[in-house]
């Protein structure tokens, strides 16, 4: 693995939303100015919500399962194109794709537009050590590509990523709560500040991949500055978003 064939990351700031909380835009005043934006997640083609979206607390937080829903890529980029030129913000795109093809188009359009600073590839649950190599390639350009990948999935195999990869975003699990009173289980990822004490011990355990770690899942001042001042890059602000945006002054 050789670093000097790495695309630099830029970070003009250590503290971003997480895909997700802010929509596609940053023009909704959450982020201080400057502040990296990445968007909800992107797909190429329109994503429904799901029929059993749901969101269920648990002790130390809540699950979230909505489908990822979208307009999908053309749509998305004919509206806020023009929103991401004229941002103070550095934007980085969160893509899912499973079609090679169409994810390796995304990434020329994304070469192509003024504002967007980085491509940040989701990756499917469970995904096999092949196929993330496959995404990887297909998604690697011009510009710095920021892998996501899950606290619970095989971290094992980021301890030897392709040069492809300017950076790592470790976000938080994907788990199973029980609703109401039938019980009737649902799937989604996790949030919350309880999850904290696995994703920084995970943030430890990343100091051996030799590769920019940013730790998602962060819900409050402190536990961001922990994570800047134990070994993360950078991080990113969780359901903090949805509460009146990012402290000012970081």
């Amino acid at each position: 693995m050789n670093e000097t064939d790495r695309i630099v990351l830029d970070l003009p700031s250590r503290w971003m939303n997480q895909a997700g909380t802010a929509g596609f835009s940053p023009g909704n005043q959450l982020l201080p100015n400057g502040s990296i934006f990445v968007t909800n997640p992107v797909s190429l083609r329109v994503r429904m919500p799901s029929a059993d979206r749901n969101l269920l607390p648990f002790p130390g937080g809540f699950l979230l399962h909505t489908g990822l829903p979208n307009a999908g890529w053309k749509a998305i980029r004919r509206k806020y194109q023009s929103h991401w030129h004229q941002s103070d913000s550095p934007i980085w795109i969160h893509v899912i794709s499973q079609d090679l093809a169409g994810l390796e188009g995304i990434v020329r359009d994304c070469e192509e537009i003024d504002g967007i600073a980085a491509i940040e590839l989701g990756l499917p649950p469970a995904c096999p050590r092949d196929w993330m190599m496959q995404l990887i390639q297909s998604a690697r350009g011009e510009i710095p590509l920021v892998l996501h990948i899950s606290l619970g999935e095989d971290l094992s195999v980021l301890s030897s990523l392709p040069e492809a990869v300017s950076a790592v975003t470790l976000g938080t699990p994907r788990g199973i709560v029980p609703e109401g009173e039938n019980g009737r289980l649902i799937h989604g990822r996790l949030h919350g500040p309880g999850l904290f004490p696995q994703m920084l011990n995970a943030l430890q355990d990343a100091r051996t991949w030799q590769i920019p770690v940013i730790l998602g899942g962060i819900c409050n001042q402190k536990d961001g500055e922990t994570a800047l001042n134990n070994g993360a890059a950078a991080v990113q602000i969780d359901h903090l978003c949805w509460q009146g945006g990012l402290p000012t002054g970081l």
